[in-house]
């Protein structure tokens, strides 16, 4: 027999751990973003080829494993943001899962921010924003938020930031992989294990970031 893809696996694991129901036409709008990163890929470096014709479905997987968290949080208060959005994971997976769940992506890059801006209207994210320059000077943040960032450039420079306060009473869910940065003193981590790791659909490890005295 064929082995599953991996979203389809997360989409199970989501209705039959979590109690969680895929919204309708999840499947088709997600299909409608692999051609927008394919499309775009000829204009910008959005995915390696490799990765795109190989990996796409287990980035989402990956990405999905973070739907339990966000909603978790988001029920809870907390504003969704994600920062260095790039080609849109894991932001888009969990935005289109979430599908009435407001989210804010933030990306500096003028022509990645191009592709998210088409993304949000093709893929009818009528609750997602986009802002588009460098965290955290543009949109710091405010409240409590839960944060994912994910292959970032500069991760010890974007921890330097979250340990100076641009945290404040949120999360940060850090994916992060055997060479992962060290956190700056003032950030604490708590390891995240649950079916996804059991499943073997995480890309990596995860965390839940906090400030240390919050």
């Amino acid at each position: 027999m064929a082995k599953d893809r991996p979203d389809l696996v997360a989409l199970r694991l989501l209705s039959d751990v979590f109690g969680l129901s895929e919204p309708p036409l999840f499947r088709e709008r997600l299909a409608v973003y692999r051609d927008l990163v394919s499309t775009w890929n000829v204009l910008v470096p959005l995915l390696s080829a490799t990765d795109l014709r190989n990996a796409f479905y287990a980035h989402v997987a990956d990405s999905l494993a973070l739907v339990p968290l966000v909603r978790q949080y988001v029920c809870s208060g907390y504003r969704y943001l994600d920062v260095g959005t790039g080609n849109g994971l894991p932001a888009v997976p969990i935005l289109l899962y979430l599908d009435s769940y407001c989210g804010v992506l933030v990306e500096r890059n003028a022509r990645k921010a191009a592709f998210l801006r088409v993304s949000i209207s093709k893929l009818q994210l009528v609750s997602t924003e986009l802002v588009e320059g460098s965290f955290p000077e543009v949109i710091e943040p405010t409240g409590e938020c839960v944060l994912t960032a994910r292959a970032m450039e500069k991760p010890e420079r974007f921890l330097e930031n979250l340990a100076l306060g641009a945290l404040g009473n949120g999360v940060f869910l850090r994916q992060s992989g055997s060479r992962a940065a060290t956190l700056p003193p003032g950030l604490v981590e708590s390891p995240v294990h649950d079916a996804f790791d059991e499943a073997g659909l995480r890309r990596g490890h995860l965390g839940e970031v906090r400030a240390l005295d919050k």
